[in-house]
């Protein structure tokens, strides 16, 4: 490979990460976080969204939702599938980083904010149903399903299942019962 060839495939993948940055998940998860980072005291010194990361959140995100989508022909991906294919990618990756003196905080608030952020954007954007709702009724199952995914092997598939779960209770997206 020639350097002409390198700088080719170095331009193709900045342009694709512009693209996903202009995306509507880029900016939905965005503002999320940020009203996270509110909610929980955090200002831009004490954390930072990882636009590499989140970008790569995105494109691995978009690849397994094409792939459950033509694996489901008649079906496509249904909400909780895409729920557990998003809560998955984004809880396994450091997505909020912590700068300065919070980097050193050990409390389970800060532990667990990843996993919590990507929870929060899951309920709000994807399901439509308020994260405080969900934490209140299935506290204990979040916990475990969080060690799960960082710890156990599990995959989205198993996350979405959770997911139809609460649908199928009336906890989240009624229009999705299967």
């Amino acid at each position: 490979m020639n350097q002409k060839e390198i700088e080719e495939i170095v331009a193709k993948e900045r342009a694709a990460n512009e693209k996903a940055a202009k995306s509507q998940f880029y900016r939905d998860f965005t503002i999320v976080a940020n009203a996270y980072k509110d909610s929980n005291n955090l200002n831009s010194s004490d954390a930072v969204i990882c636009r590499i990361s989140l970008l790569k959140v995105y494109q691995d995100a978009k690849i397994d939702i094409e792939f459950i989508t033509q694996r489901r022909l008649l079906n496509g991906a249904s909400k909780c599938k895409i729920a557990g294919i998003m809560l998955w990618r984004l809880s396994k990756t450091s997505i909020l980083r912590f700068v300065g003196s919070k980097t050193c905080d050990k409390s389970e608030k800060y532990l667990y904010m990843n996993f919590h952020l990507a929870l929060t954007y899951v309920c709000k954007v994807v399901l439509n149903v308020e994260v405080e709702k969900i934490l209140k009724e299935f506290g204990k199952e979040l916990s475990e399903l969080k060690y799960l995914i960082e710890n156990r092997h599990t995959n989205q598939e198993m996350i979405a299942l959770f997911f139809q779960l609460m649908c199928h209770l009336d906890y989240c997206c009624n229009d999705e019962k299967e």
